[in-house]
Parts: structure tokens; C-alpha cells; sequence
């Protein structure tokens, strides 16, 4: 008799948890049923219960069938992409493929729908990026790189997107990604220096040009970073060795020559400032750039020799003033000619009356040397 009851009471006991584990997965068996019938509304609250069950939570088959039905709410209605649910569906499968075992059923199924979300993410960002919607762009390969974290294709050209949209913040995050996945080139340091810029932390900025000058040496697109990095916080001899490392891989460029000689013009060194300016203008003769600042280089270099020869006694002129006056003459006469010729190049009306009134007062200042 007490075998019998024993028996009994153990049937009752498996039926029990039969029901029970049925209960459970009433919610995910509906959410299927639903799906198989094209109706991903219905399928939607029944998939979104399973993945918060405590007994199916864990499930890789629940969350599949979570991605599948979220894919199906997007392919309905494509409005759906405004609530999220391409992200959705790459967590779920993601998801899934984390908890299932590597060679699982829904492991290789799921990685077979992130390469398709991969795809259809990365290609829908191209698109937009080219018809210069950079924020949709940016949406799209932030949703790619969620499908493929190993990829750098999305990263990178999320860092243009975002970079074009002025959001320096979403650009850095997507450079940030690319270094975690050992892409070093120049972009993303300079992105990075950008970023810090903006942020106000020049510390960084330059640490993040140096750096990538280290993994990319000579590169001309950092060493061009690095060199205006040091123009705009007035490290003018930083700047000189910089720019001499840009101009042995660019001995031709002008905008490279004008900076240069513009850094030695800083540090006082005329003789070194002509010699780049007149380099350019061997090159480009109409190079309004090199015109207008050799006119003013003149014009400095003389300033000292012009005070001293304002100041000479009769005793003094006959020893130094002739000299002087041949220096002046000499100086003054090409800073008018540069100067004329820089008038003839300028677009800017600012730029065109001072260079008039330059001209006018050094041709009043030779009238009264040749007196």
C-alpha cells in the first residue's frame, strides 16, 4: 500500500512540474504560434514577457524569437525604426548567441541574422551618408556595429558621419572603438585631438598627435594636425621642427613653405622667413599669401634701421647714414613691389585698403630718404 501511494503521489509530482514548465512557456510558445501566422503585433508582448521570465530568461531560444519578431515589426512597418527596434533585434540575437553554446542551434542561427543586420545596417549608412544625412548615417552604423563589434568598416565611417554632423562627442566614441579593435591609422588620433580641442584639454590633444605620429611616423595628415596645434597655441619652434618634418615629405607645397616661413617670421629669424616665402613665390608667383606677408616682412625687418636712422645727429649720418639709407631704399622698394603685387591678388576688401595704405606711407617714407 505504501508503495502504491508512494507511486502515485509521484505521478501526481511529474505532472505537476509538467504543467507548471507548461505555464512557463506559454509565453514564448504563443509568441512562436504568432510569428508563424505573420503577426508580429500579437507576437510582441508574449516574446517581451518570455524575456523577462525568470524560468525562460535565460532561454537562447526566447531571445532568437525576440529578434525574429522585432525584424518582423521593422519589415510591417518601418516607422518602428524611430522606437529602437533594429537595436532590439541585434541585442536579442546577441543575446541568444551569448547564452547558447558555441556550436548551438540558435548561437549559429543568430549570428547568421547579425551578418544580415551587419549588411543591411552598414549599407543603409552609406546611403545616407552620401545624401549627406550624417545624423541617420551615424544612427545606422552605430546599429551596424552593435550587429559586428569586430568590424572596423561602420566604426569608421560613423567617425566621418558624426565628425560632419559638428558631434566631435559620438566621433571620438566611434575612434574610441576603432583603437579597441587595433585601428591606429591617423583619423582617428586626429578626431581625438579635435575632441580634446573643443574640450579645452590642449594636454591630450597633443599627447593624441604624438602618439599617432609614433604608430604612423611621418604621416603628413598628423604632422599637418600637430604642426597647426603648435601655430595656434604659439609654440612657434615646435611648430619649425614639426613643419620641417612635413616639408622633407612635401618639399613642393606651398601651404607647408608659407607656414614655415610664417613660424620662423614669429620667432624673429627674417633671413630664414624670405628665403620660404621666396620659395613659394618660385613656385607660384601670384601666391597671394607669400606676397602680402614678404611686403610686411620688409616693413618689420627695416622697422629697427628706420628708428635708428630717424635718430642719427649730423656727426652719426656721416658715418652710418648712408649705409642705412641704401639698406632702407633697398627694403622699402621691395616690400612696395611685393606689396603691389599682393593688391592685385587680394579678394578681401580689409585686405586691399590696408595694403593701398601701405603703399602709400613707404612711398612717402622713400620720398623723404631720397630728399
Amino acid at each position: 500500500m505504501f508503495n502504491k501511494i508512494f507511486m502515485a503521489g509521484s505521478i501526481l509530482l511529474a505532472m505537476f512540474c509538467h504543467l507548471e514548465t507548461s505555464a512557463q512557456n506559454t509565453a514564448l510558445t504563443n509568441a512562436i504560434l504568432y510569428l508563424e501566422d505573420n503577426d508580429a503585433v500579437k507576437a510582441k508582448p508574449e516574446i517581451d514577457a518570455a524575456v523577462t521570465n525568470e524560468k525562460t530568461m535565460t532561454s537562447p531560444k526566447a531571445w532568437y524569437y525576440r529578434g525574429m519578431i522585432y525584424n518582423k515589426l521593422l519589415t510591417d512597418n518601418p516607422a518602428y525604426a524611430n522606437k529602437g527596434y533594429a537595436d532590439t533585434a541585434i541585442n536579442s540575437f546577441a543575446k541568444a548567441k551569448a547564452l547558447d553554446k558555441p556550436n548551438g542551434q540558435f548561437s549559429q542561427m543568430s549570428e547568421m541574422r547579425l551578418q544580415d543586420q551587419w549588411v543591411n545596417a552598414t549599407n543603409d549608412g552609406v546611403k545616407k551618408y552620401q545624401a549627406a544625412d550624417y545624423k541617420g548615417a551615424v544612427k545606422s552604423f552605430k546599429s551596424a556595429h552593435l550587429a559586428n563589434p569586430k568590424d572596423t568598416t561602420a566604426l569608421l565611417y560613423g567617425s566621418y558621419a558624426a565628425s560632419a554632423s559638428n558631434d566631435l562627442r559620438q566621433a571620438f566614441a566611434f575612434t574610441e572603438d576603432l583603437k579597441a579593435n587595433n585601428y591606429f591609422k591617423s583619423h582617428v588620433y586626429k578626431v581625438a585631438a579635435d575632441y580634446y580641442l573643443e574640450s579645452g584639454d590642449k594636454t591630450k590633444a597633443e599627447a593624441e598627435l604624438k602618439e599617432g605620429l609614433l604608430k604612423n611616423p611621418n604621416d603628413p595628415a598628423l604632422l599637418q594636425e600637430l604642426a597647426n596645434f603648435y601655430i595656434t597655441t604659439d609654440k612657434n619652434e615646435q611648430a619649425v621642427q614639426t613643419l620641417a618634418l612635413l616639408e622633407k615629405g612635401n618639399p613642393n607645397d606651398p601651404l607647408v613653405l608659407n607656414n614655415i616661413a610664417v613660424q620662423y617670421q614669429k620667432l624673429n629669424q627674417a633671413d630664414q622667413a624670405e628665403k620660404y616665402y621666396l620659395k613659394v613665390l618660385a613656385m607660384e608667383p601670384n601666391n597671394y599669401v607669400a606676397l602680402f606677408n614678404l611686403g610686411n616682412l620688409y616693413v618689420d625687418k627695416s622697422r629697427p634701421q628706420f628708428n635708428l636712422y630717424n635718430t642719427l645727429n649730423a656727426e652719426q649720418y656721416k658715418k652710418q647714414g648712408p649705409a642705412l639709407k641704401t639698406e632702407l631704399t633697398s627694403n622699402y622698394t621691395k616690400a612696395i613691389d611685393y606689396c603691389k603685387k599682393a593688391l592685385v591678388e587680394a579678394e578681401d576688401a580689409d585686405d586691399k585698403q590696408k595694403l593701398s595704405a601701405l603703399i602709400a606711407d613707404l612711398e612717402n617714407i622713400l620720398k623723404g630718404l631720397n630728399k
